[in-house]
């Protein structure tokens, strides 16, 4: 019989898979196919226990590199890691390993040397730059709230996105802070809306106008885009909302096709209101803007200005009154009633029907009736408490216009 060939000796383990060493860690990766992704799984399993240790909330990214050799395909992974904290860690020393194979896997352990005197001042680096960091956190959120309140909506949004990012970097509380990031975010989108305004021709060329809204009211610099979305023919594809919310883009557009159709859209990530102008019979209409309603000396008083070249009379209007009770539960205590009409409305035929030429401007002063000057008195009468607010909608020849306090 031929000698008996003996397998080559078992490799043995380092003693320090069975006791890791005092001021050690070992990072222990999953059975995986591949060597390199053993190695890089161990290493992510060493840097969060350190991190767990110093009590830091953490991102991983490990660099990698493809390379191919003799028609095979591998990929490196440097032993220099970097994360989020690798400002903390840098001296992190990788002291040994070790890989075997489980059942034709790799398994991959790493040695590394942190002692507790680091993790001591790890923690005391990962607090001092997490404050720094939370105050640039903060200053964009500030100056998100900043410019909501103008109106001023890109900018807000923008500083809101960078509240976003700069949450990603936080050591700690950073799941939070970008919760909080992104629900301002979706709240200030969700208050954007596009309305039709205008579809009409003028000097044989087409136009559509569009108006931005932000919590019902104009709002400037939005960006709406527009699209032909039947028929053919050029249109300007981007405009800008003016300071009276209107975005008009101008069109040059094949008149045989009978349903040309164009669709308009706010063009920010995160909108989907659109709208949809039909072209096949287009009368011109008017476009008016006005101011915010004011009340004065017993009158309702506005400016009105129509920019499309159209006449308009308005000879109706509907009055709303709103009225707030702030101390509410102690007016209940002691009077044991409130007027249970919070809110009043109702509709008008003008004496003096409101004319407005095209192109033109006026201001429009519309005195109390004695229905306004008794409701008024009515939700008033609790002084103490309450705060009214009001509304006109004025409606003529099809037209309807809000005018808000």
């Amino acid at each position: 019989m031929p000698p008996q060939q003996s397998l080559p000796p078992a490799s043995i383990k380092p003693s320090f898979i069975e006791q890791v060493p005092p001021g050690h860690y070992l990072g222990i990766s999953n059975e995986c196919q591949q060597l390199a992704e053993a190695k890089e799984d161990s290493m992510q399993n060493v840097i969060k226990q350190i991190l767990q240790q110093i009590g830091a909330e953490y991102n991983l990214e490990f660099e990698k590199q493809t390379y191919a050799k003799d028609n095979q395909v591998g990929v490196n992974v440097k032993d220099r890691f970097s994360y989020n904290t690798a400002g903390i860690l840098a001296d992190i020393e990788v002291k040994d390993s070790y890989f075997e194979k489980v059942k034709g896997k790799y398994v991959f352990y790493t040695l590394v040397y942190f002692p507790q005197s680091k993790i001591i001042r790890a923690r005391q680096l990962i607090e001092e730059e997490n404050i720094k960091r939370l105050a640039q956190y903060e200053l964009f959120i500030e100056k998100g709230k900043d410019f909501e309140s103008q109106s001023k909506i890109l900018d807000a949004l923008n500083n809101y996105r960078y509240a976003c990012n700069q949450a990603e970097y936080l050591f700690k509380r950073k799941e939070i802070k970008r919760t909080f990031a992104t629900s301002n975010i979706e709240n200030l989108l969700s208050r954007i809306t596009l309305e039709t305004v205008a579809n009409y021709n003028q000097r044989n060329m087409h136009y559509v106008i569009c108006k931005a809204l932000y919590n019902n009211k104009p709002v400037s610099d939005i960006p709406v885009r527009f699209q032909i979305i039947e028929g053919k023919g050029s249109i300007t594809p981007v405009s800008y909302s003016n300071s009276d919310g209107f975005a008009q883009s101008d069109v040059n557009i094949s008149k045989e096709h009978p349903d040309n159709k164009i669709r308009a859209w706010i063009d920010i990530e995160g909108i989907s209101s659109a709208v949809v102008f039909n072209f096949s019979s287009i009368e011109p209409k008017p476009v008016i803007s006005a101011s915010p309603l004011e009340v004065r000396n017993n009158c309702f008083v506005f400016e009105l200005k129509e920019r499309n070249d159209v006449d308009v009379v308005f000879d109706q209007y509907e009055v709303s009154i709103d009225a707030e009770y702030k101390n509410a539960s102690f007016i209940n205590y002691y009077i044991a009633r409130v007027d249970d009409s919070k809110y009043a409305a109702r509709s008008f035929e003008l004496l003096n029907p409101v004319m407005i030429k095209g192109g033109t401007f006026r201001l429009v002063k519309i005195p109390f009736n004695s229905w306004v000057k008794a409701k008024i008195g009515e939700l008033d009468k609790w002084f103490m408490g309450s705060k009214l607010s009001y509304r006109v909608v004025l409606h003529g020849n099809g037209n309807k216009l809000d005018i808000i306090e």
